[in-house]
């Protein structure tokens, strides 16, 4: 049962990832160097989204502690390396995915308030 199990869980992830492809592939654009991934999560049960730190990168506590040094925020070199590009994840199940998903596949041009929607979830 095992096997079985794990089969029919596969197959219906790949559907999600398959109809949720347009909103990842949309958010991706919209948000750009902010994030380097947009992935559907397997594991988010009351959240819409979450942000996750790659594996190299520097965690959250770690760039809230490197933001408090003392160092000039105004050097644009050294403050690039301070911001990790982020893994975002998003929920399937909840419900502002899913509407945004069904606003974003209704009509042809996207309008402020998806956007707005989008970034304010990010």
């Amino acid at each position: 049962m095992g096997r079985w199990w794990r089969w029919i869980n596969q197959r219906k992830r790949k559907k999600i990832e398959k109809d949720f492809k347009p909103l990842i592939e949309w958010w991706k654009k919209l948000l750009g160097p902010k994030v380097e991934n947009i992935i559907v999560s397997q594991r988010l049960v009351e959240s819409p989204c979450i942000d996750k730190g790659t594996e190299h990168g520097y965690s959250a506590s770690m760039e809230r502690i490197q933001k408090a040094q003392a160092f000039n925020n105004n050097d644009k070199i050294t403050a690039q390396f301070l911001y990790a590009r982020k893994t975002m994840e998003i929920s399937p199940n909840h419900p502002a995915s899913k509407t945004l998903k069904e606003q974003l596949g209704s009509s042809d041009k996207v309008s402020e308030d998806v956007e707005d929607t989008a970034m304010l979830l990010f």
